[in-house]
């Protein structure tokens, strides 16, 4: 545990200088009994009953990306592929019953620590909060203790140090609403970029338990799909998949990527301060009839309030149904469109399946944070996908 004055670990060199946008505040005039409450009033707001139970894309460097959902602090299943891990205080195994190595285990306990400090769980977690040299210590319920440093004059964590090992926060996702933590550096690891895609995620009872040897070794939620469906993967030729019910904000395409990502994030902030659910990667309309059309999908949370649209929005739903989709493999992100559209039309013709919407693509870009960048349009993610009857 650290200790709260004499004896607390030295951490890393932490750069704490603070975000241009950030707020000018007089941290010392805090109590600083009162500080995590302000901390997560400053940057967690709207976050803060969501975010022990995250879902959160973790991408190395080499454009590797890992699916992270995760019981914080100390449990996770991780995914990369069609590779399955689970992580928990006792062991890391794969879910398919192969060997774990060394390395392996070591880079994914490292993951669980940064979506932690991404997700501000020592803050969350915190009973209290004690001066130290260098910082402040948060304590949970069960005595456990993390170092926290704060950007200069702010109220935005810099950085979390636990057992000797710390992560720093070196960007943030900025809305009116919140600061998230999106890049981070962990002492073993190069920059790590953290998104996260849900927070108050409602897992299975045993998501984070171990299969024994009669359970299945592959276990997302259970559910039962519409007659003739199958569950959605990266196929690259159309299969029929079940659609859930969405919600989309409308917006005309402006057709760049910079303009696009200009008319797109504010819609973004404005469902996450209506606690809306993102529902997926933006919409882009791609068949004649709804060419020039842009979407944001969510969904209203199960508990969660219902969306009020400003003035000037158009919503549109779609409904709970049969999805015919395709994820083109090969070409750049206008080539794997187009290509997806030409699989989706010659399946209808072929299998004489009727559409009930218009073939709509999903780049998997993070359209609210910035526009992609030129090297990843050139190799992402395409999800293709048409409503039928």
């Amino acid at each position: 545990m650290l200790a709260c004055c004499g004896d607390e670990p030295t951490p890393a060199r932490t750069d704490t200088t603070r975000p241009q946008a950030a707020r000018d505040v007089d941290v010392a005039a805090i109590a600083v009994a009162d500080l995590p409450t302000a901390v997560l009033a400053e940057c967690h707001a709207p976050l803060r009953s969501r975010m022990q139970r995250v879902k959160a894309t973790v991408t190395l460097k080499n454009d590797r990306r890992l699916l992270v959902q995760a019981h914080l602090p100390d449990r996770a299943r991780v995914r990369e592929g069609p590779v399955d891990w689970l992580v928990t205080d006792d062991a890391v195994i794969r879910m398919d019953g192969e060997p774990v190595s060394v390395g392996e285990a070591t880079l994914l306990r490292r993951l669980l620590r940064i979506v932690d400090a991404a997700a501000f769980g020592p803050l969350h977690r915190a009973k209290s909060c004690a001066r130290a040299a260098d910082g402040f210590v948060l304590t949970d319920a069960a005595g456990d203790g993390h170092l926290m440093q704060l950007h200069e004059r702010s109220l935005l964590p810099a950085a979390f140090t636990h057992d000797g090992t710390t992560v720093r926060i070196t960007d943030y996702l900025h809305t009116p609403s919140s600061w998230v933590a999106r890049v981070l550096h962990h002492d073993q690891l190069d920059p790590v970029r953290v998104v996260f895609e849900d927070g108050g995620v409602l897992f299975p009872a045993d998501y984070f338990t171990a299969p024994d040897g009669d359970a299945p070794t592959t276990g997302p939620t259970i559910r039962t799909p519409i007659p003739g469906a199958q569950v959605e993967t990266r196929s690259p030729t159309p299969i029929i998949v079940d659609g859930k019910a969405t919600r989309l904000v409308m917006l005309a395409d402006p057709g760049d990527w910079p303009s696009r990502h200009d008319v797109y994030r504010p819609v973004i902030e404005e469902l996450q301060a209506q606690d809306q659910k993102i529902a997926g990667f933006p919409c882009i309309f791609v068949d004649d009839a709804s060419r020039g059309l842009l979407a944001a999908p969510f969904r209203r949370r199960g508990d969660g309030p219902e969306f009020e649209p400003p003035d000037g929005y158009w919503l549109s739903d779609v409904p709970q149904g049969r999805l015919l989709v395709v994820y083109p493999p090969d070409g750049d992100v206008e080539a794997r469109i187009a290509r997806g559209r030409e699989l989706l039309e010659r399946a209808l013709a072929n299998r004489r399946l009727t559409a009930a919407g218009p073939i709509t693509a999903q780049p998997f870009v993070h359209l609210h944070e910035q526009p992609p960048s030129p090297e990843l349009l050139a190799d992402v993610a395409v999800r293709v996908w048409v409503r039928i009857e």
